[in-house]
């Protein structure tokens, strides 16, 4: 090459030798990136436990989904018995009460507030009359399987520490602890 004193031998081989570096650089950062990935997924996950093992649930949906060693995804949620099809609904989405855009619509959503809190307050006394469970497990495996109450309980703690105790267990044993736990 001229002005550089490399010759055309040289050049070649300094930008294969700079091609695979950029190569085995970038496999290196995708790696780290995907184990980094993972990491977080991990503790999030933990999180999650830990929050529902103090019985705080909540997040999106109100479900945890677990993975166990099987690859087939689980989906966790607690829920109030109260609710008509509470088993069947458990993974659809909850009504959102958020009037934030305001105006006239404050005055429709009073009275429906109030008549939805009777209507909570009627299903709680006829389950709490009729000495029922209030809370339960439910669990559906893959992505449109099909929810089923795992365990039935009257204290919404208690659920909430089957609940996790329940996905610790398909994330060591995969899905053949849902039917262990229906049993």
């Amino acid at each position: 090459m001229v002005g550089t004193g490399e010759t055309r031998a040289a050049r070649e081989e300094r930008l294969r030798r700079e091609r695979e570096w950029t190569e085995a650089l970038e496999k290196r950062i995708q790696a780290r990136d995907e184990v980094e990935r993972e990491r977080q997924r991990a503790e999030a996950r933990k999180a999650e436990r830990e929050s529902w093992a103090d019985g705080q649930r909540g997040g999106i949906g109100e479900f945890s989904q677990v993975t166990g060693p099987d690859g087939e995804p689980v989906r966790i949620a607690v829920v109030w018995l109260g609710r008509p099809h509470s088993v069947a609904r458990a993974f659809e989405p909850k009504l959102s009460t958020n009037f934030a855009a305001g105006g006239e619509g404050i005055l429709f959503a009073i009275p429906l507030m109030l008549l939805f809190g009777l209507y909570r307050v009627a299903c709680w006394l006829l389950l709490e009359l009729r000495r029922t469970p209030r809370w339960a497990v439910v669990a559906a495996v893959g992505a449109a399987g099909k929810p089923i109450a795992v365990r039935r309980g009257r204290d919404e703690q208690a659920m909430i520490r089957a609940a996790t105790a329940l996905a610790e267990q398909v994330e060591q044993e995969g899905t053949a602890a849902i039917s262990a736990a229906c049993a």
